[in-house]
Order: C-alpha cells, then sequence, then structure tokens
C-alpha cells in the first residue's frame, strides 16, 4: 500500500512538510516566534528569521509548562508534555492549494494557566474539512511565564503579546497554507475568549474581520501591576534572581511557579473569586488601567463582527451549586450581553447564543466548558469527561451538527444560519437582544440587557 506523500506549503517564512489526513492536511507544531528560553525568558516574543531548510510540522509542539487543570473534574484530562519552546502553531487545512479560504484562529482556554491549541480536544481537522475553512491553533506562554508582572522579573502581558505575534504570523503566511488573511476570525473560550477582548483593546489594527467570544469572562478584575508584583516577588525568591533568565528546568520553573501560586491563595485571594494567580495586568501600557478597561471594552466591541456567548450554568465547573451561582451572571453572561450591545450600536454584526444542554445531569448542569466538544466535533477526545455524562453519540451528533454548521456559516459568510432551526437574527442597537438557545430543542428567546 502506497504511503501519500507529505503535503508542503511555501510560505514567505519557510517551507513546511506536513501530513496528509482523511480530506485534510495537518501542519503541527510550527514556530511563530523564537524559543523564549535563558535570556529571552520573560522578554517579548522575537520575530523568526526566514528559514532556508523545511520544517517537519507531523508533530504537536510540547505544552508550556503547567500543572494538572482545575476544571478536569469536568472535562477529564488530555495530558502532553511540556517544555518553554512551545511558541507554536498548528495548522488545518483542506489543502495547502492557494485557494483563499476563510481562516479560524483558535485560542484555547484554561485560566491563563493550561491548555494548548492543538490538544485532541481542539483538533481542527472536521471544521477544516466540513466547512472547508484553514483552522488554526495557537499555543502561547502560560502561567507564570507568560503573566508573571513585576519589577525586575517581567512587563507582565507576554502571554497576549504571543497571540498577537501568532496572529503577525498568520496574516503574513497563511495564503501558503490554502487561508486567506482578509477573512480571519479570532475564536475563543473563556481565557481565549477574554484575550480576544485584550487583543482588540491592544492592538486596534489587528488584522482579524470577525471574532467568536465563547464563555469569555469579561466580568473579570484585572489587577494592576503594584498588585501583580508580590507575587512576581514570591515567584523570583523562590528562583533566586540571578537564575531569572539562565537555563532552567521544567521542574524548578513549576516548582517557582507553584510557590507564587499558594501565596497567592493563602493572601491575595478572596472567597468564591475564580480568578487565577497569573492573568493580563491592568498595566496602563498595552492595556487599560481597570478603571478605564469597562470603557475600553465597549469601544473594542466596535472594531469587529461578533458571535458571543455563554453556558448557562458556567460556575458549576468551579463551586458546588449555591452562593456562587451569581457568578455566571456577573463574570461571564451580562459583560457579554453588553460587548454584543455595543458592537451593534456601532453598526457591528453581532449574535448572542446561550448553550443550555446539560447530559452530565444537574449537579454540573450546562457548565464551564460544556459546549467545546459539540463546536469541534471531537467527542471521542472527550469520552471520558464527566460533563457530557456518557451522552450517546446520534444525541452528540444531532446537536454538535447543528452548533458546527452555526459557526462554520460565521466563519464563511459572517451570519450563524443554520437549517431547520429558528431564524437567527442579527442584534439590533436599543432593543431587546435575540439570543439562541442551544438544546436538545434549539429555540430562539429575547433577553434585555442595561447598558
Amino acid at each position: 500500500m502506497l504511503t501519500p506523500t507529505a503535503p508542503l506549503a511555501h510560505a514567505p517564512c519557510g517551507s513546511f512538510e506536513g501530513l496528509a489526513l482523511s480530506g485534510v492536511q495537518a501542519f503541527l507544531g510550527l514556530p511563530y516566534a523564537q524559543a523564549p528560553i535563558g535570556v529571552l525568558r520573560f522578554q517579548p516574543p522575537q520575530p523568526l528569521s526566514v528559514s532556508a531548510t523545511k520544517t517537519v510540522g507531523q508533530k504537536p509542539s510540547p505544552t508550556s509548562p503547567q500543572f494538572p487543570s482545575r476544571l478536569s473534574r469536568v472535562m477529564g484530562e488530555c495530558p502532553r508534555e511540556g517544555a518553554e519552546d512551545s511558541l507554536c502553531l498548528s495548522v488545518w487545512t483542506p489543502a495547502a492549494d492557494g485557494k483563499r479560504r476563510p481562516v479560524v484562529i483558535w485560542l484555547h482556554g484554561g485560566a491563563f494557566m493550561t491548555g494548548a491549541g492543538d490538544l485532541a480536544w481542539y483538533d481542527g481537522s472536521r471544521l477544516a474539512r466540513e466547512g472547508d475553512v484553514v483552522v488554526v491553533g495557537v499555543n502561547y506562554r502560560l502561567g507564570a511565564l507568560g503573566f508573571l508582572c513585576g519589577p525586575g522579573v517581567s512587563v507582565g502581558n507576554l502571554g497576549l503579546m504571543d497571540q498577537a505575534q501568532a496572529v503577525r504570523w498568520v496574516s503574513k503566511n497563511i495564503s501558503a497554507f490554502g487561508g486567506d488573511p482578509e477573512q480571519v476570525t479570532l475564536m475563543g473560550q473563556s481565557a481565549g475568549g477574554l484575550s480576544i477582548a485584550l487583543l482588540l483593546c491592544a492592538y486596534p489594527d489587528l488584522p482579524v474581520k470577525r471574532a467568536i467570544m465563547m464563555s469569555a469572562p469579561l466580568g473579570l478584575d484585572l489587577p494592576e501591576p503594584g498588585e501583580a508584583a508580590p507575587i512576581a516577588a514570591v515567584y523570583a525568591q523562590s528562583l533566586e534572581p540571578a537564575t531569572l533568565h539562565s537555563d532552567l528546568s521544567m521542574e524548578q520553573l513549576l516548582r517557582a511557579q507553584g510557590a507564587a501560586a499558594n501565596y497567592f491563595a493563602n493572601t491575595l485571594a478572596k472567597q468564591g473569586d475564580v480568578a487565577p494567580p497569573f492573568v493580563p495586568v491592568a498595566d496602563g501600557v498595552l492595556l487599560p488601567k481597570r478603571a478605564e478597561l469597562i470603557a475600553a471594552f465597549a469601544t473594542a466591541a466596535t472594531r469587529v463582527d461578533v458571535l458571543i456567548g455563554t453556558t448557562r450554568d458556567e460556575s458549576t465547573a468551579f463551586f458546588p451549586r449555591g452562593p456562587h451561582d451569581s457568578m455566571t451572571q456577573t463574570v461571564f453572561e451580562t459583560p457579554s450581553l453588553l460587548w454584543a450591545d455595543h458592537a451593534a450600536k456601532a453598526g457591528r454584526n453581532a449574535y448572542v447564543y446561550r448553550f443550555d444542554h446539560a447530559p452530565g445531569g444537574e449537579e454540573l448542569g450546562a457548565c464551564h466548558c460544556i459546549d467545546l466538544p459539540f463546536v469541534f466535533g471531537n467527542q471521542e477526545a472527550f469520552a471520558l469527561a464527566p460533563m457530557l455524562g456518557g451522552l450517546d453519540t446520534p444525541s452528540f451528533e444531532a446537536m454538535s451538527q447543528t452548533i458546527r454548521q452555526a459557526f462554520l456559516n460565521f466563519i464563511r459568510e459572517g451570519h450563524p444560519a443554520v437549517a431547520n432551526v429558528p431564524h437567527w437574527p442579527v442584534v439590533q442597537a436599543g432593543k431587546p437582544l435575540p439570543r439562541m438557545h442551544f438544546a436538545p430543542s434549539v429555540a430562539l428567546h429575547m433577553v434585555t440587557v442595561t447598558s
């Protein structure tokens, strides 16, 4: 039996050899910036020089160093080897043939501490094949390496800078993979959804046309540098300051990160607060100061068309049902509705949804992350996820197909039209917002928001 010829892509930054899969080509673990190790640790991402040699993109890169996810109790595990040399992305395309297909750049969630853009959970093969689109999954620095902020340690927000660098790489090179650099959608969930909002604040001219923001915690209070500095001090003391830019093992890095995270949990964290210890910082340089962030979001919402939504029971992934249920509204739902309202007032197309299906039972409900397997159509990768509750394949496929079609239509055409479901109207300024509810019976309801 003949082995399929490995696909090749010849981009401005170099040539790449990928994998021929069923109806799609994959180029995995492609570097988009220099490895931020040693003297480049805690520095902004540095562009790569043009490579004269062929890069083999046939296996994913390591993840950014990380501990197990705090949401493994609802999502299950999806382990991968970690390393500092992780500023890479993966591309799934119907063909690296020069055709100009819509592009979607995936920014994963994980509380800015865990995850990777090309985990099996987020394999973009199915979306690329079914939608005739190019899917790009981005790895960015996480935890202390990406979001520590303190004098003499890091300016902070390095993970956001990584994401912006990846978007620039895509803009310059994606045409070699069959993508259209003028038809780019940013799609992110949780920390990835918040990242989209922050990127639109920090980089007003970012070359993207649309955004899909899933369960974005837009109501999260971001620290200012003075509040983040004590965490950075504990981290540096755990390593000894002289070693911050030396060669360090992953064990050393994670041990220092653990010490800083414990300090945060024991001295700074608020009761019932979902905020992780390492997050973007409202520094007044890359991002606005905290008091200005709400106004900055209102402006950022005017820059792209948007498909935005939440799950019905976001908070149950973090806390048992009870006094923390209001977090779903204050951190996730209300600020997402406000984002859509601001976009509509500026003449942007805005569409709102809520995911209501709860196959794992009412204890978890329609929890944070429950929509992910349905969007990517990767049920097998989530086979051990308690939030799916052993959902049978036909039931999963029926809902997943509807959601995939909606998201792909938005990526391709700018509107999430779906066959055999109610018409999904665009948000109109000054009127109740039409919100599509995804459950076994898809329905459209109106919801009001006070801006």
